[in-house]
């Protein structure tokens, strides 16, 4: 068997290496989110309805908002007729509200994986 030059050694220690740290980086490191050391989010979902009067004011924009300790960490505006909202949040407790709605907030218990309905449906009629 014959000895390979010190060049074709080095060049195949050095496309090993590249091949090796390739791989490495395909894969990546494990963080948080796919060791499951993070908790998933929740979601919260429902239907929002403007408090109506006349028939115009049942086009008007609602928003429904995610409070965590007094401020807004989610929000998201609908118009009627697709009034249906989605929140992902984080785990724990939030105070949902639709402002432009008669209902009242609800305070809600969020948690990891789950869905919840909130809904705030015209009812100052």
């Amino acid at each position: 068997m014959r000895s390979q030059p010190r060049s074709t050694r080095a060049a195949i220690a050095a496309c090993t290496g590249v091949l090796a740290c390739g791989l490495s980086a395909c894969v990546g490191p494990m963080t948080a989110s796919h060791s499951g050391n993070q908790p998933r989010p929740g979601i919260v979902r429902g239907f929002a309805a403007p408090c109506a009067g006349p028939p115009s004011a049942a086009t008007k924009p609602i928003t429904v908002d995610a409070s965590r300790g007094g401020r807004v960490v989610a929000s998201q505006t609908r118009r009627y007729p697709k009034a249906t909202y989605r929140l992902t949040l984080k785990p724990g407790r939030y105070r949902i509200s639709a402002p432009g709605s008669a209902d009242p907030s609800r305070v809600v218990l969020v948690r990891s994986g789950h869905t919840m309905t909130v809904n705030f449906p015209d009812t100052c009629i």
